[in-house]
């Protein structure tokens, strides 16, 4: 409740038991930018009504969490999620650097033939993608 209106993260396992079943995890992001994970659960599914649930029931527990970002996977479910219970306005959904990454990497191998150029493209993306000084950036 303390740290739950600022930044809100919500990332899932994937493959890590014979089961097929899912960890989700909701951290909160404390004052020294670190993450802490407050809330679980273990599902066999992590689809947009899931994550929905888990996301109303996390907010009624805590009588009226309005995070200001909401930070996930790069998957139309957590979105849909997010929309669902926080609504449009005020929370922005922010997604985790790897997923950034991976999208980059996946946006030049279709559109950028020549290595030298991709090799060159890629290494100013993670510049950016590090840099933390809007004014740098």
């Amino acid at each position: 409740m303390k740290f739950g209106n600022n930044t809100v993260c919500v990332d899932a396992t994937h493959g890590t038991n014979m089961y097929d079943f899912h960890l989700i995890t909701l951290l909160v992001i404390d004052e020294y930018g670190e993450g802490t994970p407050v809330v679980w659960v273990i599902t066999n599914q992590e689809d947009a009504l899931l994550l929905m649930e888990f996301l109303k029931e996390v907010k009624k527990r805590t009588w009226s969490l309005t995070p200001q970002w909401f930070m996930s996977d790069d998957a139309n479910q957590y979105f849909n999620a997010r929309r669902g219970v926080f609504g449009e306005n005020g929370t922005k959904t922010i997604l985790f650097s790897w997923h950034v990454d991976r999208a980059w990497r996946a946006a030049l191998h279709e559109h950028i033939t020549d290595t030298k150029n991709k090799v060159e493209i890629y290494h100013f993306l993670r510049l950016l993608l590090t840099e933390n000084q809007e004014s740098d950036f």
